[in-house]
């Protein structure tokens, strides 16, 4: 395994299995393994066929210093560094124990709590060391490889947590750990303390193995029963999505699972024999049945009870009517270039609200803004803002790009619905619930859910058959011939 995939693989290990990347205190070696994968993609990158080692140093060398989203990544990390190295500074009304004082230095970068601030700043060089390595560092096929393990790895931490759970369930609620080591008190999946961090993980992770499973049906790779191991992903992930009970990524998961599922029975039916047209109707009906069965016949179950109460004004309601967003918009005004530091927002919110409401901030979830572009731009500025949103676009421009090089023959004018690859065409929607759901909450501050998102962005392209097509028999017929 080369050195670069294999650092990118351990650290995608790390964040989703120790306490979903969120305990700093147990994830020392992260900056270690992000500074050995920035040395490893520029000492030893994958060198294409016929390359020495020198010219591919030099081509890596070349594309990192042509890329925008390194030099967005770079004002960013020099952003963070600089508000985590002026703290601590009290400019707030109230933090226990705590006097009020400025930074230590006259600058205007500064947080307010130096290791909550490192902790931001730890997450991004996490994201820094992952986007150089696969972007700049690993060859299509490898790739493509980091991708499928991405999703293997989220089945098994599914699997883990599902046993957890079971396991756990037994047990009085005071009696119940993560790893059988940590108390948890609220409800937790896996190794995520938080459950809408869970759902959007392993939402990401099923629709990704959904599309990798469509993808080898459609492009018939490698025998059936390799084929027919995709499912196993493509239902732990998904079970995953469910039993972390979070509002948005049950919602999210089953619509994502009607509408991609029959996206690809109407564009696959051509290829599909009569036998299989009948087996996949057969497993829907039965998939259909057991979900409605458990939903409407187990009194008491959980996708129900967190289900309850929400229809499109509740929705409406958590987007508009949230004392959260208007004042960290607030709190942006007043610290418009470079914001408040990472965290900040928690301390600084009372600057905001009538003391009568302070008690309304220290609540359970009050910490965040549950909008991860007011928080970002509160805590880091337009600076800080303007950096995310160029690495934002740069990633997405990528699998955009890649999408729409792929050229349907002409005489499939019709089908130009269908001329997507699954795998780019799937991520990208996968992202697109990611950022609809950062609207209502905070995924983009979960360590994980940062890992995959930009991992998923860069390695599904290589997929894209406009890269990875098979040449057509010498008498193609129009279906194959589109199937290429």
């Amino acid at each position: 395994m080369h050195p670069v995939t294999l650092l990118i693989a351990l650290t995608v290990i790390c964040v989703s299995w120790i306490h979903g990347g969120t305990r700093l205190d147990h994830l020392g070696m992260l900056p270690w393994l992000a500074f050995a994968t920035v040395v490893a993609t520029l000492a030893v990158p994958q060198r294409k066929r016929g390359e020495s080692h020198p010219d591919s140093q030099a081509r890596v060398l070349r594309a990192i210093l042509r890329d925008p989203v390194m030099y967005a990544f770079g004002v960013l990390l020099l952003l963070m560094w600089a508000q985590n190295l002026n703290s601590p500074c009290a400019d707030f009304p109230i933090v226990s124990g705590t006097p009020l004082h400025p930074p230590p230095w006259d600058f205007p970068a500064w947080s307010v709590h130096s290791e909550l601030s490192l902790e931001v700043l730890v997450w991004f060089v996490m994201a820094f060391s992952v986007v150089l390595g696969a972007r700049h560092g690993l060859l299509k096929a490898t790739r493509r490889k980091l991708l499928a393990f991405t999703c293997w790895n989220g089945a098994a931490l599914s699997a883990f947590g599902l046993a957890q759970f079971a396991w756990m369930s037994r047990l009085p609620a005071a009696a119940r750990t993560m790893y059988g080591l940590t108390p948890m008190e609220a409800h937790y999946f896996a190794s995520f303390g938080y459950q809408n961090h869970a759902g959007q993980f392993f939402l990401f992770c099923f629709i990704l193995s959904l599309a990798l499973l469509l993808q080898r049906i459609e492009n018939e790779e490698g025998p059936p029963w390799k084929t027919g191991l995709w499912f196993l992903p493509v239902a732990l992930n998904f079970a995953g999505a469910i039993f972390a009970v979070s509002r948005a990524s049950i919602l999210m998961a089953v619509a994502a699972l009607v509408l991609f599922s029959l996206y690809a029975f109407i564009r696959l039916w051509p290829m599909l024999g009569t036998g299989m047209r009948t087996k996949i109707i057969m497993l829907a009906v039965v998939v259909a049945g057991f979900a409605t069965t458990f939903y409407y016949l187990t009194p008491g179950n959980m996708v129900e009870n967190e289900l309850k109460g929400t229809d499109a004004q509740a929705v409406i309601d958590r987007i508009f009517d949230n004392y959260q967003v208007p004042n960290a918009f607030r709190m942006w005004n007043d610290h418009r270039a470079l914001g408040v530091g990472g965290w900040g927002y928690r301390f600084f919110i009372f600057n905001y609200l009538p003391e009568k409401d302070w008690n309304l901030a220290r609540g359970v979830g009050q910490t965040n803004v549950h909008n991860d572009f007011a928080q970002y731009l509160a805590e880091h500025g337009a600076v800080g803002m303007a950096a995310l949103l160029l690495i934002l676009l740069g990633l997405l421009f990528t699998s955009v790009k890649h999408l729409f090089q792929y050229q349907t023959p002409e005489y499939h004018w019709k089908l130009f619905f269908f001329r997507f690859p699954f795998v780019t065409s799937l991520t990208l929607a996968a992202a697109v619930f990611m950022i609809l759901d950062s609207v209502v909450d905070i995924p983009f501050r979960s360590p994980p859910c940062i890992a995959m998102f930009c991992l998923a962005l860069i390695c599904a392209p290589a997929y894209s058959p406009a890269s990875w097509r098979r040449k057509p028999p010498a008498t193609a017929t129009p279906e194959q011939e589109y199937k290429k």
